[in-house]
């Protein structure tokens, strides 16, 4: 098999580019640093955070980060995806503050780690399902933020 001059140059070039791109490390895969992938970067005065468990999307929140209120991301008969507004037992008075004061944290192991905190005061809430009795007395089972006490 003879190769034409100009194709014998191109395998050449082709060749001192793979030698000088692995040489340099240019060609070497690169791994990516883990790190928190679950929630936004908000600036440090920013109202507002998005937080997702990296169990499953539909333990994506977006926090309040003045007030406290957490809204959990939904989806409408129709598909559109909507923020549906989280209760928030014993939540203090949700008026705005003058900076943010709230945190979430989810665990990647279980749900049942993922907690609000107000870092002015420690206040804590965990996300869990509990079973209530309506007023009927009918028991009713609900999901939210119920607070954890400190002895």
């Amino acid at each position: 098999m003879i190769i034409s001059q100009r194709y014998a140059v191109v395998i050449a070039a082709m060749l001192a580019c793979l030698l000088f791109m692995s040489a340099t490390g240019v060609a070497e895969e690169k791994e990516i640093p883990p790190g928190n992938h679950q929630s936004t970067a908000p600036p440090e005065d920013a109202r507002y955070e998005i937080v997702q468990s990296q169990l499953a999307v539909k333990w994506t929140f977006k926090l309040d980060r003045y007030t406290g209120k957490i809204y959990q991301l939904a989806a409408t008969e129709e598909g559109l995806a909507i923020w549906g507004e989280m209760l928030v037992w014993d939540a203090p008075d949700h008026k705005a503050g003058k900076k943010p004061r709230y945190q979430i944290m989810t665990s990647g192991l279980t749900t049942a780690h993922s907690f609000l905190l107000d870092t002015e005061t420690g206040k804590t809430w965990l996300l869990t399902e509990r079973t209530l009795t309506s007023k009927e007395g009918k028991p009713l089972d609900v999901r939210g933020w119920f607070p954890i006490k400190d002895q």
